[in-house]
């Protein structure tokens, strides 16, 4: 079991090279209650963007364990202290914990962090100033809850590869 606690975020990324206000990306969808089809929801999403191109000060953080969204948080304004909000995470031999950010109008994905499982095997909580790619920082509370550790089999020798013949 993986505790993880996110604070906040600070000195993000502002402008997003190689994005413009015409082309609008998504959030990666995650919801279970979320019954609308991606697509919905990128049209509406684009939709109520061009009545207002300012740009937004409210930033939301996706988690995924192994490439997979297991959580995000809810859209708040950028400061160090926006979400504080907990998420436990089931582990099922996962390695690797991505923590992305994203603004909530058309410049979406602004950062990103990968955090390998490994380093929180002690049992601790971990209060760490994360620092993102390509720019900013992430304020976090990591903690790995009684961790299972699979010992690989060595390597045995086969008893017999013929059998004895007379």
């Amino acid at each position: 079991t993986l505790d993880v606690r996110l604070m906040g975020c600070q000195d993000l990324l502002e402008n997003v090279p190689g994005r413009s206000k015409a082309v609008t990306a998504s959030l990666p969808s995650w919801s279970p209650s979320d019954t609308r089809s991606s697509f919905m929801s990128r049209h509406s999403r684009s939709r109520s963007l061009s009545k207002t191109d300012e740009l937004s000060n409210e930033i939301s953080a996706v988690l995924k364990l192994d490439n997979t969204v297991v959580g995000q948080t809810s859209w708040k304004p950028i400061s160090n202290q926006s979400w504080d909000q907990k998420f436990t995470l089931e582990l099922d031999r996962s390695r690797e914990l991505e923590i992305s950010v994203y603004w909530r109008d058309w410049r979406s994905l602004c950062a990103v962090k990968f955090l390998r499982l490994e380093d929180f095997l002690d049992n601790q909580r971990h209060g760490m100033c994360l620092y993102l790619e390509p720019q900013g920082t992430l304020f976090a509370e990591v903690t790995f809850f009684n961790p299972v550790i699979e010992r690989r089999t060595k390597l045995r020798r086969q008893k017999k590869i013929f059998s004895k013949q007379q």
